[in-house]
């Protein structure tokens, strides 16, 4: 690592409220994974999935604007990547070759409008003995199965059968859907079954078969729901958070409500945009649902940095049904929104758990029109919510994830998150002792739409970094993932929900 240079570095500020140097004054080091600040040097591309010249596709893919998954579905030791397309179809493709191994297609009725999908794919065993099975929604409120066929395909071809799909309209005669399937054991029958949610109004359990376990006709919205067990008592819970500020907590076999709190009681729209984070901050159970809502309550263009979101910890009782404010934040120095799942780890082996996040620097789309607001800030909170350190990243639209781990030789955590450098687009590396900047990934010439996606995909025990991402040119309606190799030990706190342990056979 080079000594440490000025501040300002291209477009990218990271400012220093609390003090403290910026940029790692480390050595030096040979290794790829020790990224340079001005991102000079740093891990290897190994990949570009979705480039013709190596898919073996007509053409690129459209933009990849959600997370991918990772599965080893045709159990060669290799995890596929999974990505869900603003073209309305899911490629799946091998991160060594780059070849696309399978297209799958979600039905859309005739004539209906995409202009962005958000919704991610997830991927699993969903039966004891059963073939890998990938589940999609997708923007019309359609759910599909696709289980993996292994007495077909190829050397270059894993073969699917779709098994169901079926359209959300207990709720809606037409359904928009953006959050992704979330997939766990609900009733304890040791197979998987899906908690998905539609954007107007619409809360579902599905059973494997893709039939109705339960559903209710109550706001919803963007976010993922969670499957959790609060209590620590072997049950599961489903949360769902919508787009008016309400979290509930569901008895996830039944879908029996057992608690309400409403986020709008405090601000105003107080929207919940991405999935909640379950998290134990005191030692206690029941364990706390984390989340940050959006307040914009200004239409005054020239009052929009009035707006400060909210970050809340709560928890309630099953019991009784009661639920209880633990802590609420609006700090001075946030935007009005936030579009990053919050991150929680004990970093410094305390034994107090850190909470990590990010605003998105706009106000939106009501009363604003997605203006940017400036400089997006990442932040890490202590147990009970006060500030241990915030930094302004002068990022381009900070409505990616942030993502938590060890990602150099040294044995410390760190943080991910998009910033670019001289114009150029990037990953940076953060200290997540202080927020500093210890190193830059330069994409170019691509520009970052959601977060990088650690995950080892050869089975050598490291991690490469997947990459959802698009030309810098945006006159070039295309996507692609690029694959990235740190060359160090896979260990990351991913902010994922929708990703749960395989089913032993």
């Amino acid at each position: 690592m080079t000594r440490a240079r000025a501040l300002l570095i291209g477009v990218v500020m990271l400012s220093a409220p609390m003090g403290g140097c910026l940029l790692s004054s480390d050595t030096a080091s040979d290794q790829a994974s020790n990224w340079t600040e001005d991102g000079d040097s740093g891990p290897g591309l190994t990949a570009t999935l979705g480039d013709p010249d190596t898919s073996g596709a007509d053409d690129w893919p459209g933009p990849f604007d959600n997370d991918p998954e990772t599965y080893d579905l045709d159990d060669d030791g290799i995890q596929e990547v999974i990505a869900h397309s603003n073209d309305a179809d899911v490629h799946i493709y091998d991160p060594q070759s780059g070849t696309e191994l399978a297209t799958l297609s979600p039905h859309y009725p005739p004539a209906w409008h995409i202009q962005r999908i958000l919704n991610s794919p997830a991927a699993a065993v969903m039966e004891p003995g059963q073939p890998p099975t990938v589940v999609v929604t997708n923007h019309a409120g359609y759910v599909s199965a696709w289980q993996v066929n292994p007495d077909a395909g190829g050397e270059d071809e894993i073969a699917f059968d779709k098994r169901w799909e079926n359209r959300l309209t207990n709720c809606n005669d037409s359904p928009s859907m953006d959050a992704g399937p979330v997939l766990a054991d609900l009733d304890g029958d040791d197979t998987l079954e899906i908690l998905v949610q539609t954007e107007e109004q619409g809360i579902y359990g599905l059973d494997t078969d893709g039939s109705t376990m339960w559903n209710h006709c109550w706001g919803a919205g963007n976010a993922e729901p969670v499957a959790t067990d609060l209590a620590g008592e072997g049950s599961v819970e489903a949360v769902f958070a919508s787009d008016a500020g309400l979290i509930t907590v569901f008895d996830a076999a039944s879908g029996n409500p057992l608690w309400t709190f409403d986020a709008a009681e405090h601000m105003d729209p107080a929207s919940v945009t991405v999935a909640p984070t379950v998290a134990d901050l005191d030692g206690e159970e029941p364990k706390e649902i984390l989340f940050t809502a959006r307040n914009a309550t200004h239409d005054v263009e020239g009052q929009y940095d009035r707006n400060r979101m909210g970050i809340f910890a709560i928890h309630g009782d099953r019991t009784n049904g009661s639920s209880e404010l633990v802590w609420l934040r609006e700090p001075a120095w946030a935007n009005p929104m936030s579009y990053t799942r919050l991150v929680v780890d004990d970093v410094d082996d305390d034994g107090s758990p850190d909470i990590f996040g990010m605003d998105w620097n706009t106000i939106g789309h009501r009363p604003g029109n997605w203006e940017r607001l400036g400089p997006a800030h990442v932040f890490r909170l202590d147990a009970t919510g006060d500030d241990v350190w915030m930094r302004e990243i002068d990022t381009w639209w900070s409505n990616q994830n942030i993502v938590l781990g060890d990602f150099d030789p040294d044995p410390d955590q760190e943080l991910l998150l998009n910033a670019p450098v001289d114009g150029n687009d990037g990953v940076w590396r953060l200290s997540t002792e202080d927020g500093r900047a210890e190193g830059f990934l330069s994409l170019h010439p691509w520009k970052m739409l959601r977060a990088p996606h650690p995950v080892d995909v050869d089975g050598d025990d490291t991690v490469e970094l997947i990459t959802p991402v698009r030309p810098a040119d945006e006159s070039l309606e295309r996507g692609a993932l690029l694959v990235h190799d740190l060359a160090v030990p896979l260990n990351a706190t991913l902010p994922a929900p929708r990703q749960v342990q395989p089913i032993e056979d």
